[in-house]
């Protein structure tokens, strides 16, 4: 409600992160199969391989869940991550941004 008030409408935000669809169920968490140049996941720290497995506190298991974690967060906000890089536990945060607008020609 408050997004429609001040801007008008519902911003979008991007993270920039793509996941890979073929959960390892040996471990938890979801890898990291793409990152968008300059996103806010590059600008994070996170690279391709990275495996998320918490977010904003909440264990990620599935797609699914970082899904529905992310949907409690606004343009602007922080997003706490923790995630592995190899074999080595880390942490980072993930300023979200507002998805860049398509022009359209006509």
């Amino acid at each position: 409600m408050d997004e429609l008030i001040k801007y008008g409408r519902i911003r979008e935000f991007t993270t920039g992160v793509y996941a890979d669809p073929n959960l390892d169920e040996s471990r938890p968490g979801v890898a990291i199969a793409g990152l968008d140049r300059g996103s806010p996941g590059e600008k994070a720290g996170l690279k391709v391989g990275d495996v998320i497995y918490e977010v904003a506190g909440k264990c990620i298991t599935t797609l699914q869940d970082i899904q529905d974690v992310f949907k409690l967060f606004q343009v602007g906000e922080s997003v706490e991550i923790l995630y592995l890089r190899g074999n080595e536990k880390r942490k980072t945060s993930i300023l979200l941004e507002e998805k860049p607008h398509k022009r359209k020609i006509f």
